[in-house]
Protein backbone atom coordinates (compact mmCIF):
# COMPACT_ATOMS: atom_id res chain seq x y z
CA UNK A 1 0.00 0.00 0.00
CA UNK A 2 1.63 3.34 -0.97
CA UNK A 3 2.62 5.43 2.04
CA UNK A 4 1.90 8.91 2.17
CA UNK A 5 3.33 10.79 3.95
CA UNK A 6 2.64 14.59 5.46
CA UNK A 7 4.16 16.79 7.57
CA UNK A 8 3.01 19.36 10.00
CA UNK A 9 5.18 22.03 11.20
CA UNK A 10 5.19 23.83 14.13
CA UNK A 11 6.97 26.91 14.68
CA UNK A 12 8.75 26.99 18.70
CA UNK A 13 11.08 30.36 17.77
CA UNK A 14 11.17 33.47 15.99
CA UNK A 15 14.53 34.83 14.59
CA UNK A 16 15.15 38.51 15.72
CA UNK A 17 15.94 40.80 17.89
CA UNK A 18 12.48 40.67 20.61
CA UNK A 19 12.54 37.36 21.00
CA UNK A 20 14.25 37.70 24.35
CA UNK A 21 11.45 37.61 27.30
CA UNK A 22 13.24 38.13 30.09
CA UNK A 23 16.07 40.63 31.13
CA UNK A 24 18.13 37.94 32.38
CA UNK A 25 19.07 37.29 28.64
CA UNK A 26 20.02 40.44 27.77
CA UNK A 27 23.53 39.59 28.55
CA UNK A 28 25.69 36.65 28.30
CA UNK A 29 27.56 35.04 31.57
CA UNK A 30 29.47 32.29 30.95
CA UNK A 31 30.51 30.65 34.10
CA UNK A 32 33.02 28.38 34.76
CA UNK A 33 31.99 25.33 37.27
CA UNK A 34 33.57 22.83 39.28
CA UNK A 35 31.30 19.45 40.54
CA UNK A 36 32.45 19.03 44.45
CA UNK A 37 30.88 15.72 45.68
CA UNK A 38 29.27 15.96 49.49
CA UNK A 39 29.88 12.99 51.39
CA UNK A 40 27.58 13.36 53.85
CA UNK A 41 24.69 13.87 51.04
CA UNK A 42 25.81 11.91 48.16
CA UNK A 43 24.92 14.42 46.13
CA UNK A 44 26.50 16.86 43.39
CA UNK A 45 27.34 20.38 44.21
CA UNK A 46 27.64 23.47 41.43
CA UNK A 47 30.46 25.67 42.93
CA UNK A 48 30.90 28.97 40.14
CA UNK A 49 34.08 30.36 40.02
CA UNK A 50 33.88 32.60 37.52
CA UNK A 51 31.11 34.97 36.03
CA UNK A 52 31.74 37.14 32.55
CA UNK A 53 28.65 39.77 31.36
CA UNK A 54 29.43 40.18 27.34
CA UNK A 55 27.33 42.36 25.31
CA UNK A 56 25.28 40.07 22.85
CA UNK A 57 23.03 41.95 20.17
CA UNK A 58 21.01 38.94 19.47
CA UNK A 59 19.46 39.34 23.65
CA UNK A 60 19.40 42.80 22.82
CA UNK A 61 15.70 43.95 23.42
CA UNK A 62 14.74 45.98 20.67
CA UNK A 63 11.24 47.70 19.90
CA UNK A 64 12.33 50.61 17.70
CA UNK A 65 13.00 50.16 14.37
CA UNK A 66 16.55 51.06 13.49
CA UNK A 67 19.13 51.72 10.33
CA UNK A 68 22.80 51.01 11.42
CA UNK A 69 26.25 51.40 9.41
CA UNK A 70 28.72 48.89 9.85
CA UNK A 71 32.13 48.14 8.35
CA UNK A 72 32.56 45.01 6.71
CA UNK A 73 35.05 42.35 8.60
CA UNK A 74 38.54 41.43 6.81
CA UNK A 75 40.66 38.44 7.01
CA UNK A 76 43.65 38.31 9.65
CA UNK A 77 46.77 37.75 7.76
CA UNK A 78 47.26 34.80 9.64
CA UNK A 79 44.00 32.86 7.83
CA UNK A 80 45.66 33.12 4.90
CA UNK A 81 46.16 30.21 3.96
CA UNK A 82 42.64 28.87 4.38
CA UNK A 83 40.73 27.55 1.68
CA UNK A 84 38.77 30.28 0.94
CA UNK A 85 34.58 29.81 0.51
CA UNK A 86 32.42 32.39 -0.82
CA UNK A 87 29.39 32.36 -0.40
CA UNK A 88 27.98 33.03 -3.55
CA UNK A 89 24.39 30.74 -3.48
CA UNK A 90 21.58 32.23 -1.71
CA UNK A 91 18.77 30.39 0.21
CA UNK A 92 17.40 28.16 -2.58
CA UNK A 93 20.82 26.69 -3.00
CA UNK A 94 22.31 27.11 -0.01
CA UNK A 95 22.60 22.77 1.40
CA UNK A 96 24.24 21.91 -1.70
CA UNK A 97 27.13 24.46 -0.77
CA UNK A 98 28.46 23.44 2.83
CA UNK A 99 31.53 21.98 3.48
CA UNK A 100 31.44 20.28 7.11
CA UNK A 101 34.44 20.08 9.55
CA UNK A 102 37.06 21.64 7.84
CA UNK A 103 38.43 25.71 8.67
CA UNK A 104 37.11 27.62 6.20
CA UNK A 105 38.01 31.45 5.56
CA UNK A 106 34.41 32.29 4.52
CA UNK A 107 33.46 35.36 1.78
CA UNK A 108 30.12 36.55 2.53
CA UNK A 109 29.10 39.34 -0.15
CA UNK A 110 27.22 41.43 2.46
CA UNK A 111 29.41 41.33 5.40
CA UNK A 112 33.17 40.64 4.65
CA UNK A 113 35.13 37.69 5.45
CA UNK A 114 35.41 35.21 8.68
CA UNK A 115 36.61 32.21 10.06
CA UNK A 116 34.82 28.98 10.80
CA UNK A 117 33.86 25.76 10.99
CA UNK A 118 30.53 23.94 10.65
CA UNK A 119 29.64 21.09 12.01
CA UNK A 120 26.43 18.54 12.03
CA UNK A 121 25.32 15.77 14.47
CA UNK A 122 22.10 14.02 13.08
CA UNK A 123 20.11 10.84 12.20
CA UNK A 124 19.59 9.87 9.27
CA UNK A 125 16.41 11.05 7.63
CA UNK A 126 15.71 12.86 10.94
CA UNK A 127 16.63 15.53 13.79
CA UNK A 128 19.83 17.15 13.22
CA UNK A 129 21.98 19.32 15.61
CA UNK A 130 23.88 22.17 13.27
CA UNK A 131 26.70 24.51 14.93
CA UNK A 132 28.83 27.25 12.95
CA UNK A 133 32.22 27.93 15.39
CA UNK A 134 33.31 30.99 14.24
CA UNK A 135 35.78 32.95 15.80
CA UNK A 136 33.62 35.64 17.61
CA UNK A 137 30.91 33.66 17.54
CA UNK A 138 28.62 30.39 17.81
CA UNK A 139 25.75 29.48 16.61
CA UNK A 140 23.64 26.51 17.44
CA UNK A 141 20.41 25.29 15.44
CA UNK A 142 18.31 22.43 14.13
CA UNK A 143 15.18 20.72 14.52
CA UNK A 144 13.76 17.55 15.80
CA UNK A 145 12.11 14.94 13.67
CA UNK A 146 9.32 12.83 14.91
CA UNK A 147 7.43 10.50 12.97
CA UNK A 148 4.22 8.63 14.13
CA UNK A 149 0.88 6.80 12.84
CA UNK A 150 -2.50 7.99 13.70
CA UNK A 151 -5.65 6.27 14.09
CA UNK A 152 -6.19 2.62 16.02
CA UNK A 153 -5.22 0.55 12.87
CA UNK A 154 -1.92 2.27 11.18
CA UNK A 155 -2.71 4.98 9.28
CA UNK A 156 -0.54 7.28 7.13
CA UNK A 157 3.06 8.43 8.62
CA UNK A 158 2.79 11.94 9.87
CA UNK A 159 6.06 13.79 10.70
CA UNK A 160 6.11 16.47 12.80
CA UNK A 161 9.13 19.11 12.63
CA UNK A 162 9.95 20.96 15.44
CA UNK A 163 12.85 23.33 14.25
CA UNK A 164 14.54 24.94 17.57
CA UNK A 165 18.06 27.92 18.65
CA UNK A 166 19.52 26.90 21.57
CA UNK A 167 19.80 29.61 24.50
CA UNK A 168 22.51 28.16 27.03
CA UNK A 169 25.30 26.04 26.28
CA UNK A 170 27.66 23.75 28.32
CA UNK A 171 31.15 23.95 26.80
CA UNK A 172 33.93 21.13 28.61
CA UNK A 173 37.21 23.22 29.72
CA UNK A 174 39.76 20.56 30.44
CA UNK A 175 39.25 17.50 32.42
CA UNK A 176 37.20 18.77 35.98
CA UNK A 177 35.40 22.01 34.54
CA UNK A 178 32.85 23.30 32.10
CA UNK A 179 31.86 26.88 30.83
CA UNK A 180 27.97 27.47 30.91
CA UNK A 181 27.54 30.28 28.49
CA UNK A 182 24.15 31.93 27.80
CA UNK A 183 23.16 33.48 24.79
CA UNK A 184 20.00 34.31 22.42
CA UNK A 185 18.04 33.18 19.42
CA UNK A 186 20.99 30.20 18.54
CA UNK A 187 23.70 32.91 18.92
CA UNK A 188 26.58 32.85 21.64
CA UNK A 189 29.69 35.38 21.98
CA UNK A 190 33.04 33.89 21.84
CA UNK A 191 35.50 35.22 24.86
CA UNK A 192 38.88 34.66 25.77
CA UNK A 193 37.40 31.51 28.03
CA UNK A 194 35.83 29.71 25.68
CA UNK A 195 38.44 30.19 22.67
CA UNK A 196 41.10 28.28 24.89
CA UNK A 197 39.03 25.45 26.32
CA UNK A 198 37.78 25.30 22.29
CA UNK A 199 41.38 25.37 20.92
CA UNK A 200 42.61 23.16 23.98
CA UNK A 201 40.47 20.43 23.23
CA UNK A 202 41.75 16.59 22.63
CA UNK A 203 41.63 16.92 18.94
CA UNK A 204 42.05 12.85 18.91
CA UNK A 205 37.86 12.18 19.31
CA UNK A 206 34.89 13.40 19.46
CA UNK A 207 33.53 16.01 21.69
CA UNK A 208 30.11 16.68 23.62
CA UNK A 209 28.23 19.58 24.29
CA UNK A 210 25.33 20.22 26.22
CA UNK A 211 22.38 23.07 24.96
CA UNK A 212 18.92 23.90 25.86
CA UNK A 213 16.30 24.85 23.44
CA UNK A 214 14.69 28.48 24.00
CA UNK A 215 11.36 28.20 25.21
CA UNK A 216 10.96 24.75 26.02
CA UNK A 217 13.98 24.68 28.60
CA UNK A 218 14.73 20.43 27.74
CA UNK A 219 18.44 19.73 27.72
CA UNK A 220 20.23 17.99 25.10
CA UNK A 221 23.72 16.17 24.94
CA UNK A 222 25.61 16.16 21.25
CA UNK A 223 28.78 14.77 19.95
CA UNK A 224 30.70 17.30 17.79
CA UNK A 225 32.72 15.35 15.04
CA UNK A 226 36.72 15.03 15.94
CA UNK A 227 37.13 16.61 12.63
CA UNK A 228 35.56 19.65 13.80
CA UNK A 229 37.58 19.58 17.23
CA UNK A 230 40.27 19.38 15.52
CA UNK A 231 39.44 22.37 13.21
CA UNK A 232 38.92 24.74 16.60
CA UNK A 233 42.54 24.40 17.12
CA UNK A 234 43.07 26.96 14.06
CA UNK A 235 39.99 28.48 14.57
CA UNK A 236 40.83 30.08 17.88
CA UNK A 237 44.77 30.33 17.45
CA UNK A 238 45.52 33.04 18.95
CA UNK A 239 42.24 34.46 19.37
CA UNK A 240 41.62 38.05 20.40
CA UNK A 241 38.47 39.85 21.03
CA UNK A 242 36.73 41.44 18.41
CA UNK A 243 35.70 45.05 18.02
CA UNK A 244 31.95 45.51 19.58
CA UNK A 245 30.39 43.59 17.69
CA UNK A 246 27.07 44.63 15.76
CA UNK A 247 24.53 42.07 14.41
CA UNK A 248 25.20 43.80 10.77
CA UNK A 249 29.19 42.25 10.96
CA UNK A 250 27.63 38.94 11.74
CA UNK A 251 28.03 36.68 9.00
CA UNK A 252 25.82 33.16 9.23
Amino acid sequence: MKKILSASVLILSTIGLGACQTPEDVTQRPEAVTQIQDPQRQATKIKINKKIEVDNIFCARNYQGTVSRATKSYLPAEFNNLEEKRLTNDFRTQKRNKSWSQALAYEDPVTGSFVGVLDRNFIPGGSKVTSFWQRNHIAVNGYWLFVEKLGAFGGDPVATFIPFEADILWIPEGEDNFLIVKGCNGQFVVTKEIAKALANADSSQNAYIRFTTEKTGSVHLSQVGQKTVAAWKTVYANWKPAKKIKIEALGY
